[in-house]
């Protein structure tokens, strides 16, 4: 998939040029990939526990009601929030090859995008919790290479980066579709009756969240502030150029999240049970494996990220490719 992606932005670029991708690069940010991760506030961790946790039918159905109860409030003011600072927002992307109307639209399907998001948000981590791995990762790999596939078919003809905007959308949507469908058949035997409340259960996800949120906010410092600082000083070009040359050492960043995945519901758990021995234990064992995985990419990466950017892109970009070796050693 790395690789299909990186195909995909040569290819956009192509199509639009530097500036163009530059403003898809910005509006990638709204989303729950990206630096919106931070407002799961460590709530889908939370579920993945809980459900695995859970010993009847009834109380994993009680736990997605709560997921999506608290999805729903939170995507709600986000997006609220957002919309009431559409004119601040849209003021910080300075480019003149889209008037303000061209970049509402694009805007306001991003923030329909992020809607859908926060509505599968809870039903991929009831499917996780459960162990069903299988079922999200598949989804997301079709959805991915038909989002890719449809880019790739109709952007073309009609060079358009809202109608790339619009496949995304359509993309978010077939998930949530799909996902809702394998979630009904998990709980096809179960009806509304079967949920109970249980407040002291709520607030135990809730506090559990609070606990996995310390890092949501670690992740998002370390993935998502230098963007951030892009979007607010410089110009889309910048973010086109910065996301480009960062791309080929995205496998270290994938990595080093699926540890964090990993291990954080782990230590969560251990954390509420002040078991900071095996935290301790755990973090040792943890840095031990990442770093054997993580060095041999590190050193391939070192002596190859600029033949990469020149044959993947051209000299226009690979000339800054000392930003790749900058943020390589910042990983």
């Amino acid at each position: 998939m790395i690789a299909i992606n990186l195909l995909l932005v040569g290819f956009l670029i192509s199509i639009f040029g530097m500036e163009l991708y530059g403003v898809f690069a910005i509006l990638m940010l709204f989303n729950l990939n990206g630096a919106f991760s931070i407002f799961d506030f460590g709530l889908e961790g939370a579920v993945h526990y809980f459900i695995a946790a859970s010993n009847s039918h009834a109380k994993e159905l009680s736990i997605m009601f709560y997921a999506i109860i608290l999805y729903f409030t939170i995507g709600l003011s986000i997006i609220f929030i957002l919309y009431i600072l559409t004119s601040q927002i849209i003021g910080l992307i300075d480019t003149d090859l889209l008037t303000k109307v061209e970049l509402l639209n694009l805007y306001y399907y991003v923030l329909g995008g992020l809607s859908v998001q926060f509505l599968t948000m809870p039903i991929t981590a009831t499917l996780e919790g459960k162990r069903l791995f299988y079922i999200t990762k598949t989804i997301n790999i079709f959805i991915s290479i038909l989002q890719i596939l449809l880019i790739l078919i109709i952007v073309p003809s009609s060079p358009e980066l809202l109608l790339v905007v619009k496949i995304l959308l359509l993309s978010f949507v077939a998930k949530y579709m799909l996902l809702l469908i394998f979630l009904k058949r998990h709980f096809k035997e179960s009806s509304v009756n079967d949920f109970f409340f249980d407040f002291s259960l709520l607030k135990e996800i809730i506090k559990y969240s609070g606990v996995l949120f310390i890092s949501r906010i670690i992740g998002f410092i370390y993935n998502q502030t230098d963007k951030l600082l892009i979007l607010i000083f410089l110009t889309p070009v910048s973010m086109a150029i910065y996301d480009i040359v960062t791309k080929p050492i995205m496998p270290i960043r994938i990595i080093i999240q699926i540890f964090n995945s990993s291990i954080t519901p782990e230590v969560a758990s251990r954390y509420i049970e002040n078991d900071f021995d095996y935290i301790s234990n755990l973090f040792d064992d943890f840095l031990r494996y990442m770093y054997i995985l993580i060095i041999p990419i590190f050193f391939a990466l070192l002596f190859s990220i600029e033949s990469i950017l020149k044959v993947w892109l051209n000299q226009e970009v690979s000339i800054y490719f000392e930003i790749s070796y900058f943020v390589l050693a910042y990983f």
